[in-house]
C-alpha cells in the first residue's frame, strides 16, 4: 500500500470529489521516506470522466479474430460504435435538496466527453490490419470503455493521452537583508 498525502489547499478544492466508490485520477510526485517507504504527494485530483474527456486523444482497440466467430465480434463492435458515436446523456447530479445546508447545489463539474478517434487493430491468421476512420469518432466514457473491453475478441485497449503539467509548486522563500551595506 502507498500512502497518499493531500495538503489542505488541494483538499479544499477537491473535497466534493472525494466520495466512497468514486474513481479519481490523482497526480503528484513520489516521496521516499527515511524508512524506505514511498508516498505520493498529490498536486491534482480529477474525476476519471474529466481525465477521459480532456486528456484522451485516441483509443486503440486490439481485436483477435482467430478464435470464435469473427462475424459476431465485428457485429458487436458495430453496435458499440453506434452507441459510442452518440453523445452520452448528461449524468444526473448527486444532489439531495433535503440535506442541503446552504441552499446551493454542489459546484462539482464533470467534463462532457469529447469525441476521439478510434483505431482498431485486427489480428487474424497471423496477419494484422490497422483500421482508422478519418470521420468516425467515439464519445469516451467509463461505461463505454467497460463495454469496449468486454467485446468478443477484444485483446486489449490503449488510450493515447496528454496529461497536463502539474500546477507550479509554491515555494516559500525567506528574504534576507544584507546588514551593514
Amino acid at each position: 500500500m502507498i500512502e497518499l498525502v493531500v495538503y489542505a489547499s488541494l483538499y479544499e478544492t477537491a473535497s466534493e470529489l472525494v466520495k466512497s466508490d468514486r474513481i479519481l485520477i490523482v497526480g503528484g510526485r513520489v516521496r521516499v521516506n527515511g524508512d524506505g517507504t514511498r508516498s505520493i504527494i498529490a498536486d491534482r485530483i480529477v474525476p476519471v470522466e474529466t481525465a477521459l474527456a480532456d486528456w484522451t486523444h485516441e483509443v486503440l482497440l486490439r481485436l483477435e479474430l482467430n478464435d470464435g466467430d469473427p462475424a459476431s465480434a465485428l457485429n458487436a463492435l458495430a453496435e458499440w460504435l453506434r452507441e459510442a458515436g452518440e453523445p452520452p446523456a448528461a449524468p444526473e447530479p448527486d444532489y439531495d435538496p433535503e440535506n442541503d445546508v446552504d441552499g446551493a447545489a454542489p459546484a462539482e463539474e464533470i467534463a462532457a466527453p469529447t469525441p476521439v478517434p478510434l483505431l482498431v487493430e485486427v489480428c487474424r491468421s497471423e496477419r494484422t490490419w490497422l483500421l482508422r476512420s478519418r470521420s468516425r469518432r467515439v464519445y469516451l466514457t467509463l461505461e463505454a470503455l467497460r463495454r469496449l473491453r468486454d467485446l468478443p475478441g477484444a485483446a486489449g485497449t490503449s488510450l493515447r493521452c496528454s496529461v497536463p503539467s502539474p500546477p507550479p509548486r509554491r515555494r516559500s522563500f525567506r528574504q534576507f537583508s544584507a546588514a551593514g551595506s
